[in-house]
């Protein structure tokens, strides 16, 4: 009788924790239905299936920052570029000096032949009279939500005679896609001045995922995997979902592995590859001549910066001490000119304002000055004119030194017909 008594027990019980995980299962079906987010045990999982539904939904090749795909294409050694020879312009209307009424032509997202933003073409070899500045980062160096003209990079190039500043930013890129673009295309240009601007996010963004090469660290060498990706035509022909698999367990899995933070263990990866990264460039830039400065960008308007953020800017810096290598950060830029990043115009704006652009640039360029790589230039203040689309440098010592930056071009009048 008691074996019978205990066999039904472990039977109940066996019965109760199916039925357990079956209505476990059944709740974070429906949580991931309804909130429309997708299952998976790591992070790669989640990017690579993320990816994996864009693509087969829109025929979309950039699913990381939603809106990218107008300008970018696959590249098959760092999984996404601009597309070349883009011509985004815009058209609006303006009011003249003398009063009359004109239109105006923004030069708004331009990139040339060779995959940079900007309006011109350069030769790999370099004019002996002009300065070479290569500029890598992700929105920021791109300049989000700003003409061309208004980037860090091309007001950089205004304030430096006789210089040329290759920018090679993306927008929503990670170090991984910098040091990609860096090692397969800035390094043929051998600039004089190699600047990695690094947005702190840029470092947990450094994930695995399909779409682009992906870095293990093996003690101190770098391995670089599924090189070259896969283009999103591959991966709709060769990639697959589970199809059998428990969102219950996926889920416990990614929070067991994910103990210390999700996003804490991104920033941790991210770390460890920017070491052996950092080591690189320094070696190489040391090798080629080359003048290598990292642009730490802590924050963009009106954020405060999270614990975790906190402590990976507090890493990165002590990352870059220990080697010895060259940084400036926009919050010290901001702080000397007592300038606070904060768009009051539009607060849910995130990228830094055209007078935050020319403080970058500008503070860039005085750690070139420190650093004896160029001779001293003028300082400015910065003025965004929003109703004429200007922005306005004013020479620190000589007020009546005005310099103006327009981004647009006034139309010719329309002949009579």
């Amino acid at each position: 009788m008691r074996k019978r008594v205990g066999r039904e027990n472990i039977i109940l019980l066996i019965l109760a924790i199916v039925l357990s995980l079956i209505i476990a299962e059944t709740i974070f079906r429906v949580y991931y239905g309804l909130t429309d987010k997708v299952p998976g045990a790591s992070e790669e999982e989640i990017c690579t299936r993320t990816y994996f539904r864009e693509i087969s939904k829109n025929n979309s090749l950039w699913v990381s920052h939603p809106g990218g795909e107008e300008y970018l294409e696959y590249c098959n050694y760092s999984g996404i570029r601009p597309i070349a020879n883009l011509t985004i312009n815009k058209y609006f209307n303006l009011t003249l000096p003398n009063g009359t009424q004109a239109a105006g032509l923004l030069y708004d997202i331009n990139t040339n032949s060779q995959h940079m933003l900007g309006l011109v073409d350069y030769k790999y070899e370099k004019d002996p009279n002009k300065l070479r500045i290569a500029v890598m980062g992700d929105s920021f160096t791109w300049g989000t939500k700003m003409p061309y003209m208004f980037t860090y990079g091309a007001l950089l190039q205004e304030m430096i005679p006789n210089s040329e500043v290759l920018n090679f930013g993306i927008s929503g890129i990670g170090i991984d896609t910098m040091y990609l673009r860096w090692k397969y295309e800035i390094l043929t240009y051998e600039p004089d001045v190699f600047i990695m601007a690094i947005y702190i996010d840029d470092i947990a963004r450094a994930v695995p995922c399909i779409y682009k090469p992906n870095f293990v660290r093996e003690v101190d060498k770098l391995k670089i995997l599924n090189l070259p990706p896969p283009t999103a035509g591959e991966t709709l022909e060769s990639y697959e979902e589970p199809k059998l698999e428990s969102y219950f367990f996926k889920h416990i899995i990614y929070r067991i592995r994910s103990l210390s933070g999700i996003k804490r263990g991104a920033y941790q990866h991210g770390l460890e590859l920017l070491d052996l990264m950092l080591d690189e460039v320094k070696q190489t830039s040391e090798k080629q001549g080359t003048n290598f400065l990292v642009l730490i960008i802590e924050a963009g308007n009106d954020h405060q910066n999270t614990e975790t953020e906190l402590w990976a800017i507090s890493e990165l810096k002590e990352m870059l001490i220990s080697k010895k290598i060259s940084f400036i950060s926009s919050n010290e830029i901001f702080r000397k000119e007592n300038f606070i990043a904060t768009d009051y115009r539009n607060r849910s704006y995130f990228h830094f304002t055209p007078e935050g652009y020319g403080l970058i640039a500008q503070g860039i360029k005085n750690q070139l000055e420190s650093e004896k790589i160029i001779e001293k230039q003028k300082n400015y203040y910065f003025q965004w004119i929003v109703d004429k689309h200007i922005l306005a440098l004013q020479n620190k010592e000589n007020p009546k030194d005005l310099l103006l930056i327009v981004p647009y071009d006034i139309l010719p009048a329309e002949e009579p017909s």
